[in-house]
């Protein structure tokens, strides 16, 4: 990695290459999970990538490569939201994209149950706020520590922790309530 990043340094495409097809699904579905817009996500992700050549020199840790590209790719989501060009459209929940396991004892009508409660899941964590999108997907999406998340997102644990625990609340309200997407807004 050593090599790479010296590489990265010297500006070398073919590193840069290897980085995005390392990190880049990754990074475009967290972007995609904060801006709820496959192209956007997409878009964000790029710009990130130039961003790296632009900025290598600041990363001091070589090891702290992924959580670098990740605030990278989060502060340029929360810009986009900051600058409100856009709404967030819902999109369709997609059950291809989703791994539903069916055990032995599943019927067909269980499954159905699932898919739809997990639909009903992603669309209200998409309908949360963006401080609240981001540390639920950052803890449960990436399954990062609370100290990894402060590295991350330049956020006090205590904020952190405050975040987590009302996103949940807002979560669990909603979907104990049954509330629709268009109720929940």
């Amino acid at each position: 990695m050593e090599n790479m990043m010296e590489r990265l340094r010297q500006r070398d495409e073919e590193a840069l290459q290897y980085i995005m097809n390392r990190y880049g699904n990754e990074l475009i579905r967290s972007a995609y999970l904060m801006v709820k817009d496959q192209q956007l996500a997409e878009e964000i992700v790029q710009d990130g990538f130039v961003k790296v050549f632009d900025k290598i020199h600041q990363l001091q840790d070589e090891s702290k490569l992924k959580s670098w590209l990740m605030t990278i790719v989060l502060n340029q989501c929360r810009s986009k939201i900051r600058t409100k060009r856009f709404r967030f459209p819902f999109l369709p929940f997609d059950p291809s994209e989703r791994d539903v396991e069916a055990g032995e004892d599943d019927s067909p009508e269980e499954l159905v149950v699932q898919m739809q409660k997990s639909e009903s899941l992603v669309e209200h964590i998409h309908n949360l706020d963006h401080h609240y999108r981001e540390v639920i997907i950052l803890f449960y999406y990436h399954d990062y520590s609370l100290e990894k998340m402060v590295e991350i997102t330049n956020v006090k644990k205590s904020t952190i922790k405050s975040r987590l625990r009302r996103a949940r609340m807002q979560l669990r309200d909603r979907l104990e309530k049954g509330e629709t997407i268009d109720e929940a807004k």
